[in-house]
């Protein structure tokens, strides 16, 4: 996940993905990139960033067909049942930061605080602020995959010519 980056409030940028990471196996929030060129100033996720500048979450997602190499699932590949897992898991991550709902799964993060109503997406970005390992998780570069410039993602017209039938038009 390729998101932009608030220089003065990193965390703000960086909630979403650790809480996705948090609920699914398939989301790895070390793999994600927060930086931006000036060679990106031009893409979708950069020019929102910019022009909404009081929404933090605009990312680009890119997701394998090739496998997963971390974790238990390392070298195994997706299946349309993992990505349907991820999609649920995002919609799910969006409640949670909301504040509208946290799963199960995830209350151990705040521990035993009975009925209480705790924020998760607050605590999780407090946790970001004050652990500067984490913050700096993925800042860099983030040229690669959808983000970088097509060309650089386009097959060589060889390459296309061997896999899709050229039709000839004029018959």
């Amino acid at each position: 996940m390729y998101g932009c980056n608030n220089k003065a409030k990193p965390e703000e940028c960086r909630v979403y993905p650790l809480i996705l990471s948090k609920l699914s196996k398939f989301f790895h929030f070390g793999s994600c990139r927060f930086g931006v060129q000036k060679s990106k100033d031009s893409t979708a996720r950069v020019s929102l960033y910019k022009e909404l500048k009081t929404c933090p979450n605009i990312f680009t997602m890119e997701s394998t067909f090739s496998g997963i190499d971390y974790g238990e699932m390392k070298g195994q590949h997706m299946t349309q049942e993992n990505f349907m897992d991820i999609g649920r898991d995002l919609c799910r991550t969006v409640l949670i930061y909301e504040n509208l709902f946290v799963p199960e799964e995830l209350r151990h993060l705040y521990g035993n605080k009975g009925e209480e109503k705790v924020d998760l997406s607050a605590m999780l970005a407090n946790d970001l602020a004050s652990n500067s390992k984490l913050l700096k998780c993925g800042d860099g570069d983030s040229s690669g995959g959808s983000d970088s410039e097509p060309s650089e993602d386009n097959l060589p017209v060889e390459e296309v010519a061997k896999v899709v039938p050229i039709v000839d038009k004029k018959q």
